[in-house]
């Protein structure tokens, strides 16, 4: 809970109530350690109503990345409601976890025909407050060249294969550390279908895999978010300290 569910007081007085009926998990509180990239949130838009598609928040640690180790999850949301008071609500846990990076996946904000048509303007108010966004690739050569901002992932054909590829991998190499079953399940009925698209067995659903390759692979995508840094505070000065690597490392 905060002071408001939507707007700039939303961010203020953040804190957990415990409630039997509530949709968010936590395993591992946000660290006081002055460490900068740690924190990464993903969500994947789904419907409002009771019978569509879940919306997922999932929160990913990065920390033991820094000497080799693998991102871990931390928190998850998992539920219906509005989408721009999801965008909210996931600024809220990215503002509670120390600032974290922020993806919201925008295919269903940006879609013509479903329950987030209208809802394209979400992200850009989103941003006014909370400034900390996921830019999609390729987005800051467009800023330089006067085109505007695009925040969020968005999932193509061709990027949905690459962070199905890519969580092959990560899920072969032990690569993230799970902590809820109903990501386990879902990942059990996750399927490549007869015309060769992915998803999940019919009557099942997949949006907790989906988010989760989503920011697997931009926890590994260190040429957009480089590993954390230890941020030493020193004279009123701030200095990023970057952990020095060996050839063990490779």
């Amino acid at each position: 809970v905060s002071d408001s569910a939507t707007g700039k007081n939303s961010l203020k007085n953040i804190k957990l109530v415990k409630n039997e009926h509530g949709c968010f998990k936590v395993w591992d509180m946000p660290s006081p350690e002055n460490i900068k990239r740690r924190y990464l949130v993903a969500v994947d838009v789904g419907g409002r109503s009771k019978k569509s598609d879940y919306s997922v928040i999932r929160v990913f640690d990065r920390y033991y990345m820094m000497d080799g180790g693998v991102p871990e999850i931390v928190a998850h949301w998992r539920g219906h409601i509005d989408h721009d008071k999801l965008a909210w609500l996931a600024a809220i846990i990215a503002t509670y976890y120390n600032n974290a990076l922020l993806s919201i996946e925008v295919n269903t904000l940006v879609t013509e025909g479903t329950e987030g048509d209208h809802g394209e303007f979400i992200l850009d108010e989103v941003s006014d407050i909370y400034t900390n966004l996921y830019l999609r690739e390729g987005s800051a050569q467009n800023i330089r060249e006067g085109a505007p901002r695009k925040y969020g992932w968005f999932t193509s054909r061709q990027s949905k294969q690459k962070i199905i590829d890519d969580m092959v991998r990560t899920l072969r190499e032990d690569g993230y550390i799970e902590r809820d079953g109903e990501a386990v399940d879902e990942f059990l009925v996750f399927e490549k279908k007869d015309d060769g698209t992915f998803g999940a067995v019919e009557g099942n659903h997949d949006d907790i895999v989906m988010t989760t390759m989503i920011g697997s692979y931009i926890c590994y995508d260190f040429s957009n978010f480089p590993l954390p840094e230890i941020i030493i505070v020193k004279a009123n000065k701030e200095y990023s300290k970057e952990r020095v690597r060996s050839y063990s490392d490779f």
